[in-house]
């Protein structure tokens, strides 16, 4: 009789120790959201027949924004506290469900920066085309020898010389001496939503419509705008 109660103790105490260890689990993770927002200055960015007018009195409308966020990881003090596994994301404006990244962190979590890698790392570049957000029917794909686009603005000016006056920014290259993948580094304050203006009018006044409208492969031109890009990320006011 004893030796029933001493088992049925043990597995009171077994069933005690589970759920202790499935709760203290549960309060570990937390959700944190970053939620990006494309704008024009202080504008909703409104892909199609929005027209968009600059100080200058050039209209601008936009068509498609897309760019690969990879690598995102939460640093305090300089010191990297959480990152991402299997991190790659297609943001696309046109999709609202894409704008917001999920990620699960724990609870105790203590962070002041946010960091993410704005395109494909050269290592995933290599492996080729591949599934989820990877996927070349993303329209984010070239080829194996130039690998993905990691940034894409596409729409129309009056100031481009080119048919329908459109404009194309397909930024992408990942082999030297073109590799245009940018590092976005922001301040933060820990919280479990952190709000991203995307900003594209930042973007718009560092290109001269007139002589740089086409550009579609890898290239220093490339290069050259993916750095400008970063400037676009900033937090939310």
């Amino acid at each position: 009789m004893f030796r029933i109660k001493t088992s049925e103790l043990k597995f009171k105490l077994l069933g005690f120790i589970f759920l202790f260890q499935v709760q203290l689990f549960g309060q570990q993770e937390r959700t944190n959201t970053i939620v990006f927002h494309p704008l024009f200055g202080q504008e909703q960015l409104s892909l199609g027949a929005k027209n968009y007018l600059e100080d200058s009195g050039t209209i601008l409308q936009f068509s498609t924004l897309k760019f690969y966020i990879s690598k995102v990881q939460f640093l305090n003090h300089e010191k990297v506290v959480w990152k991402e596994k299997n991190s790659y994301h297609l943001v696309d404006a046109t999709l609202e469900a894409s704008l917001k990244l999920v990620l699960d962190c724990p609870a105790d979590l203590l962070f002041n920066k946010v960091q993410f890698q704005l395109g494909i790392d050269s290592v995933t570049n290599v492996t080729g085309a591949m599934g989820g957000d990877l996927d070349p029917s993303k329209g984010m794909y070239w080829a194996w020898q130039s690998g993905y686009i990691n940034f894409k603005l596409e729409g129309n000016s009056s100031l481009c010389p080119t048919r329908n006056h459109e404009f194309q920014f397909h930024l992408g290259g990942y082999l030297f001496p073109f590799e245009s993948m940018q590092l976005v580094t922001l301040n933060v304050v820990a919280s479990k939503q952190i709000d991203i203006d995307v900003d594209v009018r930042e973007l718009m006044h560092q290109i001269d419509l007139v002589k740089q409208n086409q550009v579609m492969s890898p290239s220093y031109e490339a290069k050259d705008l993916s750095f400008k890009t970063i400037s676009i990320f900033k937090v939310h006011q």
